[in-house]
This record gives C-alpha cells, structure tokens and sequence, in this order.
C-alpha cells in the first residue's frame, strides 16, 4: 500500500502557524487528515466549523476530498473583519486627515 506524505498548517493567531506533516495510507481524506493530525484537540475553537475551513493549495474543498502525495492542507480561520469595510474606513480616515488632498481633486 502506498503512502502520502502531506502537510496540515494552521494559524491560530497572527504571525503564528502550526504545521503537522502527515504520513496516511493511500485513499486518505481531508477528514482522515484532520483527525489523525490531532489538530482538533490542540485548537477547541475549530471544532464546530473546521469541516468549512478546509482548502487545498488555497482552494476550499470538503472533507471528503481524497488527498494526494506532497498536499498542503490548510485550516482557515474565520474573518474578523469585513476586508472592504476595512479598506472604506482606511480610505476615509486618510481623507478625513489629508483634506488639501480633497480640493486638489
């Protein structure tokens, strides 16, 4: 039986990341990974949505995807913030603090 070598990475905080490589039989799931990896214990706070966190090399994938030798499983975290709201509020605070830059326009 053949075997996989794959990868779990997962960053719980900013500028923080963990990563567990994998050795799994052949046919192996993204569940089988996730599981075995013993990610879900360490990492309460992914227990109730990990299933819609899953992706492949950035790509959102279900846990019954079947893994392949060398794959890069990621955990992602929920958003904290809108990213657009983010940018809005940014750009307006910039204009608010620059309003030469307003009339030049």
């Amino acid at each position: 039986m053949l075997e996989l070598r794959v990868e779990i990475v997962y960053a719980p905080a900013p500028g923080v990341i963990e990563r567990a490589p994998l050795i799994l039989s052949e046919g192996a799931t993204v569940r089988d990974a996730v599981l075995r990896s013993g990610i879900l214990e360490r990492h309460a706070d992914l227990r109730p949505s990990w299933e819609r966190a899953c992706s492949l090399f950035g790509r959102l994938v279900p846990p019954e995807t079947p893994l392949a030798d060398g794959d890069r499983l990621e955990l992602t975290r929920p958003l904290v913030a809108d990213p657009k709201a983010v940018r809005r509020r940014r750009a307006r605070t910039s204009r608010d603090k620059n309003p030469e830059e307003r009339k030049a326009r």
